[in-house]
């Protein structure tokens, strides 16, 4: 098991209950210190008294195992608005807004996130304007998804 790995498994078992869940993991072990990011989320959200209770945990698991002898930083956040969705959980938390999905072919999807399987993704848009303005459904599997963001307006 490499240090990356460790590092995931330790922040896995740092959480607080179990509807927050494990995002991603970087190590930047060229800085001095090395700097650990972790990104976590929660069904219901993450609010920063979580994440300080994940760092903290986190900090003494890393130091009992002796990771990084010399020291690290460490950062616990939220994936910030701008970050992909990775995980199914991060998809089912989002339904009902807004998101664009760029497919492996490189084509773009925009619409509401109506739901979540298994094998993939639904999502609504409305296609046409005033009388004619229809509303459609798509349905895009996992494997043909490169990225998904949510995407937010400021009206």
């Amino acid at each position: 098991m490499d240090v990356k790995q460790k590092i995931e498994q330790l922040a896995q078992a740092s959480l607080a209950n179990d509807s927050h869940f494990l995002v991603g993991v970087h190590v930047a072990e060229r800085q001095n210190p090395p700097k650990i990011i972790v990104w976590a989320d929660g069904d219901h959200g993450l609010t920063i008294d979580d994440c300080a209770e994940i760092s903290r945990r986190l900090a003494e698991k890393l130091d009992q195992e002796n990771i990084y002898a010399t020291g690290f930083t460490l950062e616990v956040s939220s994936p910030g608005v701008d970050q992909p969705l990775r995980m199914a959980r991060q998809y089912k938390k989002n339904i009902g807004r807004s998101v664009k999905v760029t497919r492996t072919d490189k084509s773009i999807a925009r619409g509401v996130l109506q739901s979540v399987s298994e094998a993939g993704i639904a999502l609504t848009y409305t296609e046409g304007s005033g009388k004619k303005a229809m509303e459609q459904k798509i349905e895009i599997p996992f494997s043909e998804i490169d990225k998904t963001t949510v995407t937010v307006s400021f009206k």
